[in-house]
């Protein structure tokens, strides 16, 4: 993949939370740093990022009027939804295990940015060090934009 910025970017949940939460790391400001490209996600996003929310609701880090703001926040950031297809599905069974994941929620996110010839972003460090492990040069973790 070239060096020069992509055009496309896929963004998975933890880099779309952080842009609605506030704590320990703020992936707003990616996000106007984006604006030009076609941001995507597949379409297990929203309920990966709206259950995150709960969760930080129902740990007493959010309230409710909170966590209701940030659901609809998360519809200003212009993710585009790829709706999952038998294809994804097999590409990310084989990230889930290329990975060694248990489940293979974050390899669909990395089967679709493959898929798109995207950039991936994740605020996970795990996910994107074992990507780099890989050889994966197409992933990206947020503090690499600082």
């Amino acid at each position: 993949m070239p060096s020069s910025k992509p055009s496309l970017l896929v963004v998975d949940a933890s880099v779309i939370l952080w842009a609605v939460i506030p704590g320990p790391i703020d992936t707003l400001p990616l996000f106007e740093s984006w604006r030009e490209s076609p941001l995507w996600a597949p379409d297990l996003w929203l309920p990966e990022v709206t259950s995150g929310i709960r969760s930080l609701a129902y740990g007493g880090y959010l309230d409710e009027r909170e966590a209701k703001q940030a659901v609809e926040d998360v519809f200003l950031l212009g993710i585009q939804t790829f709706p999952a297809d038998q294809a994804l599905a097999l590409r990310a069974l084989t990230w889930a295990g290329r990975l060694q994941q248990r489940r293979a929620y974050d390899a669909f996110y990395v089967a679709l940015a493959e898929q798109l010839n995207a950039s991936f972003w994740s605020a996970d460090k795990r996910l994107v060090n074992g990507l780099r492990a890989l050889g994966v040069s197409w992933a990206h973790g947020v503090e690499e934009a600082k």
